[in-house]
């Protein structure tokens, strides 16, 4: 290799290095504590505030019917409750009442994320058991 092209490989390294965008080296995870089982669902950061993907976590909580999604919205059936998300909207829609979150449903790279309040203002809805989790605290 001639001392030119190993100058110019070492400048193209450097520059990419200097140009990836820095992304977080740390993954959290939120841990569902259930009765029988315990299940970690990855937790991610947007604008500050955490979310969670909206399939799994009702995957952890039982088992999820038939989906519909659209451009803007999402449809799916928890048992023969229907669950509704528009993409960042606040509201989410439970039968026929209407929840508001704290932050809005997000869906970065194709998937759907809902923030944690979530698990307190929609789980205990749809699940009709009580929910014990602590703002703040990455478990369940």
């Amino acid at each position: 290799m001639s001392p030119g092209v190993g100058i110019t490989f070492a400048v193209a390294v450097g520059l990419v290095i200097l140009l990836w965008s820095a992304r977080p080296l740390r993954s959290d995870n939120f841990v569902f504590y259930l009765p029988s089982t315990r299940s970690v669902i990855p937790l991610e950061m947007i604008e500050q505030a955490p979310y969670l993907p909206f399939i799994p976590v009702l995957n952890v909580v039982g088992k999820v019917g038939a989906i519909q999604e659209k451009r803007d919205s999402l449809k799916v059936w928890f048992g023969d409750i229907p669950i509704e998300l528009r993409l960042n909207d606040k509201s989410v829609r439970v039968g026929k009442a209407r929840l508001t979150l704290t932050q809005p449903v997000r869906r970065p790279r194709a998937q759907w994320l809902v923030p944690v309040d979530f698990l307190v203002k929609v789980l205990p809805q749809i699940t009709r058991e009580t929910v014990d989790y602590q703002m703040g605290a990455n478990r369940i």
